[in-house]
């Protein structure tokens, strides 16, 4: 007689378990390109920061060696904050439709403006470009918070990880860059930082052309729900989060 064969209920078990284990656990012989992308957001930021970080000794001496008054010299250091906060709703706004283009076009105004800020010497002129200057960095800033938090997402690797990791590589751009921009100024005087702002935003661009578009592929999936992500990814709180209305739905 043909004996009844049932199926053993451990044997359905451990199919269940590796067949979970293997969509947790990514594929080792394969680099996610999330992680690829992450990692040359990271170093474009380390690049760019050593440079901005270098004209923090500079600027009082410039505004100093063009004899202005140092509440001029002050509202030249400002000028791009203002201008920062001014356009930071038409920044975010670009950067929520394409990121890669709005850190593109910022920083390409970042180079030309710290390039003009080294050539001028009036200080009607200099507000001008140091308030362009802000626009740039406030667009660059904008997508490159939202594309931090689209990668972030997408990566295996948790997104306060990731995050922690973009503020490692600001911080050791900045306190590299310091010390480095006191010796150039040293050496070569004021107007020599500024250059190499310039110079590392060029190289910032020309990262940031080879990184994907990630704003496209996050507003397909939930756009509402990763709105709500994205907000607590760039560091508010939760709480905050409600209060500014973006709640996620679903």
């Amino acid at each position: 007689t043909n004996a009844l064969t049932l199926p053993c209920p451990s044997q359905g078990r451990r199919a269940d378990d590796a067949s979970l284990l293997s969509k947790l656990l990514p594929d080792r012989t394969s680099v996610n390109p999330a992680l690829l992308s992450h990692f040359s957001l990271l170093l474009s930021q380390f690049i760019l920061f050593v440079g901005i970080s270098a004209i923090i000794p500079t600027l009082p001496l410039y505004g100093r060696s063009l004899g202005l008054s140092s509440i001029a010299n002050g509202v030249v250091i400002a000028a791009p904050a203002l201008s920062l906060h001014l356009f930071s709703h038409l920044s975010g706004e670009r950067a929520d439709r394409t990121q890669k283009p709005a850190m593109m076009a910022g920083m390409a105004l970042v180079a030309l403006f710290d390039v003009l800020t080294s050539l001028l010497s009036a200080l009607p002129s200099l507000l001008v470009v140091r308030l362009g200057l802000g626009l740039g960095r406030g667009l660059a800033k904008a997508g490159e918070r939202g594309m931090l938090a689209d990668l972030a997402g997408r990566a295996p690797a948790p997104r306060g990880w990731a995050l922690a990791l973009q503020r490692a590589a600001v911080g050791l751009g900045v306190a590299i860059g310091a010390p480095v921009g006191g010796e150039v100024v040293e050496e070569f005087g004021p107007r020599s930082a500024l250059l190499c702002v310039s110079a590392t935003a060029v190289a910032a661009l020309g990262m940031y052309a080879l990184l994907p578009e990630t704003a496209a592929a996050a507003a397909l999936s939930s756009p509402r729900k990763d709105a709500g992500d994205n907000w607590r990814a760039i560091g508010m709180e939760a709480q905050e989060a409600d209060d500014c209305g973006v709640k996620p739905t679903g």
